[in-house]
């Protein structure tokens, strides 16, 4: 709470006092700028500890045809554990109908280290370490790091506060980042991260009447010929703050002869930060599986079918003896 009430307390002190970036009476430089918009963004990922929400996420792909991909999700998390329920359409040619039936179906719990994959038209539970670069891009999406992120590059946690930190940005001879901020409107700025040696840069601009908060970037890789424009739109939460209603981005990138172009939008449908979930929820019982669903244990080797054993008990008892181990000094068990 300290954080954002600090972070607060900065932003209203420059807007109240018609601050400009660069030049006028009340002119602040970039370095400080920067620690100011950084301290906010960490507040404002603090703010979503747990709660529910339900969400669109549209991927329309263009080159010699159009696929589209669409994805609706309720999602539930508490710290780091979640719990999701996803619909998927996909088509070509034309947009699906969500009113069709979906072509996917699946429910994912993330607990404990590990992802359970339900996928409910194969009758399979899959079972897996739970490495954050390799959950399905739904997953990703909850607040943080989604709401705070690039989309699609939630995948490496990369979030506008690390962007903005130039010592989390590791430096090789090949590359070498620099910054640049300047003044992009009464409560707007502009900072550039630019790749001295290969000209790929992140431009990124913030509003100080936003709580700091992206409302626009882009991205251009020269080298690679890609290039890539986002928008955010923020609306004031029932509880206070802002959450993320809509961000867009389409890119475009050389793939083969042509160039393909890559369309993607995210938009919050309902969001209730107040909900915690019932640590039940991030059972395996919270899965809606009939009996004779095959599961598939790729952590422990192991294979069954539900109805044959009682795995939600077997589960439970495998993490209260983790719990019991770890309190009695065994904490490098895995």
């Amino acid at each position: 709470m300290n954080k954002m009430m600090r972070a607060a307390a900065a932003l209203g002190i420059l807007l109240a006092a018609g601050f400009t970036c660069f030049g006028g009476t009340d002119e602040l430089d970039g370095t400080e700028l920067l620690k100011i918009v950084k301290e906010a963004q960490a507040a404002n990922k603090d703010r979503h500890p747990h709660g529910k929400m339900e969400f669109l996420y549209i991927v329309r792909q263009k080159d010699r045809g159009e696929k589209w991909d669409i994805s609706k999700v309720r999602m539930e998390w508490d710290g780091e554990s979640e719990w999701c329920d996803l619909e998927r359409w996909l088509r070509r040619d034309q947009r699906p109908a969500l009113d069709e039936t979906p072509d996917e179906k699946a429910q994912y719990i993330l607990h404990n280290g590990k992802i359970h994959a339900y996928h409910a038209s194969a009758q399979k539970l899959f079972i897996e370490g739970a490495v954050w670069g390799n959950l399905p891009e739904e997953l990703r999406l909850r607040p943080v790091p989604g709401w705070y992120s690039p989309l699609t590059l939630s995948q490496a946690r990369l979030t506008w506060d690390r962007i903005l930190d130039p010592a989390s940005v590791p430096e090789t001879k090949s590359s070498v980042f620099d910054f640049v901020t300047r003044s992009n409107g009464p409560s707007l700025f502009e900072v550039t991260r630019r790749d001295v040696n290969t000209g790929g840069s992140a431009t990124m601009v913030f509003s100080l009447a936003l709580e700091g908060n992206v409302v626009s970037y882009a991205v251009d890789e020269p080298i690679s010929t890609y290039h890539a424009d986002g928008t955010c739109v923020w609306e004031a939460a029932p509880n206070g703050g802002l959450f993320l209603k809509e961000h867009k981005l389409v890119r475009s990138f050389k793939a083969g002869e042509g160039m393909t172009v890559m369309e993607h939008a995210y938009e919050t449908l309902s969001h209730d930060p107040t909900h915690r979930p019932a640590k039940t929820r991030f059972d395996l019982k919270s899965l809606s599986m009939p009996g004779g669903v095959l599961v598939e244990d790729r952590v422990s080797g192991r294979r069954w079918r539900t109805g044959d054993s009682n795995v939600n008990a077997m589960e439970s008892q495998l993490n209260d003896l983790k719990e019991h181990m770890k309190r009695r000094g065994f904490s490098q068990g895995k």
